[in-house]
């Protein structure tokens, strides 16, 4: 008895029972009837098949985006160390649409996103025009940092958000800062992850320093990514801190003037 034919696989069913297979949900075809059990394990076989090749990709297409984003992120942190080191940074403000870019962040955290099952979320507040002047460059360089910790310092599961606003005269006078026209971005970045013991907060932004907080042995870095974010903040007349708890998470702040 013919039944609806499925486009993916090329056979014919009549609902869909939910299945787990190998800790992924997916849907599998039941109640076939195209020349009884032999068709109805044949289908099966070829579901299994394509279901699994589709999985493989995934996590190899995953496993390659980290590796070269990891590798990315050393080769920029050594740079700009060495920049730092023998006094030659130079900032270069440019002008560009925050919100584009706001995008272009989303989209190369994607993938990690993907993977850890995390739920990322970007906000950026009404008062901050749509295009400002600054290095972006450097700003690029300091919000990928704080967000590659906040997902390397986070189980699966976690909450990241990236949040661009308008800094209030009073954060950057509590900050000691002096901007021209009090224009300055306030960006913060907060994860519900493994959070910074008390006794290691004091070294965070400390060269080659590296928490030890949950899982983070096992992954891969240059310990320069927090010093580096406070040192080129400076650099662009701003500042970064961040408040902690073990157990609770971070949030990561970075005030950067704009003109």
């Amino acid at each position: 008895m013919l039944y609806v034919q499925n486009h993916a696989w090329a056979v014919t069913y009549t609902a869909r029972d939910s299945f787990r297979l190998d800790g992924w949900q997916e849907n599998m075809p039941s109640g076939i009837f195209i020349g009884g059990s032999i068709a109805y394990f044949l289908t099966l076989g070829l579901w299994y098949v394509q279901r699994a090749s589709r999985r493989r990709a995934v996590l190899v297409n995953l496993m390659i985006s980290k590796t070269a984003r990891d590798i990315t992120d050393q080769v920029n942190d050594f740079f700009h160390e060495s920049l730092l080191e023998q006094n030659k940074l130079v900032v270069r403000p440019q002008s560009f649409d925050l919100t584009g870019w706001l995008r272009d962040i989303e989209h190369v955290f994607s993938d990690i996103v993907q993977a850890k099952q995390a739920t990322f979320r970007v906000a950026l507040g009404k008062t901050v025009p749509s295009e400002i002047t600054l290095d972006k460059n450097i700003l690029q360089l300091l919000v990928h940092n704080l967000l590659s910790n906040a997902f390397k310092y986070s189980p699966n599961h976690a909450t990241i958000v990236l949040s661009v606003e308008k800094a209030t005269k009073q954060v950057i006078k509590e900050r000691g800062l002096s901007v021209s026209k009090g224009r300055a971005l306030l960006i913060r970045v907060s994860d519900t992850g493994y959070g910074i013991s008390a006794a290691q907060q004091k070294y965070i932004f400390s060269k080659s320093f590296r928490a030890s907080s949950g899982l983070s042995a096992q992954e891969e870095g240059t310990g320069l990514g927090l010093y580096l974010v406070k040192e080129l903040s400076a650099r662009m007349h701003g500042a970064a801190w961040f408040t902690s708890e073990e157990g609770s998470g971070s949030t990561f702040y970075l005030i950067v003037p704009y003109e």
